[in-house]
């Protein structure tokens, strides 16, 4: 901990604070940063026919909303309940990102 404070300026106590601030939002405190990490999680394969009827800005909705469930996913500093079933929906949202993107790659959204 004093290492930190000297790296961060003793002079300087805002930039002490701030570094402390970013270190516990990862998880970090005096015994050195926490062991998890987000897990690499494949993504499902996911047929793009759901998405071929969808014109761009209907795509590009469909895309924002999955991204903040995958958001709403992402780990946090409290345990998971069921983290299998946390990472098959991530899986899934992630084919579902990567079919929107192939139709709007076909039909050149910009």
């Amino acid at each position: 901990m004093e290492n930190l404070r000297a790296r961060a300026g003793e002079k300087s106590p805002l930039r002490y604070v701030a570094l402390m601030s970013v270190l516990a939002m990862l998880g970090c405190g005096p015994s050195g940063c926490a062991s998890w990490s987000a897990p690499n999680v494949p993504a499902a394969n996911v047929a793009p026919g759901h998405y071929l009827g969808m014109n761009c800005e209907a795509l590009r909705l469909e895309k924002l909303r999955i991204g903040k469930r995958q958001t709403d996913l992402a780990p946090t500093l409290l345990p998971v309940e069921d983290e299998q079933k946390r990472e098959q929906e991530l899986s899934q949202l992630s084919g579902e990102i990567k079919a929107i993107e192939k139709v709007s790659a076909e039909q050149k959204c910009g």
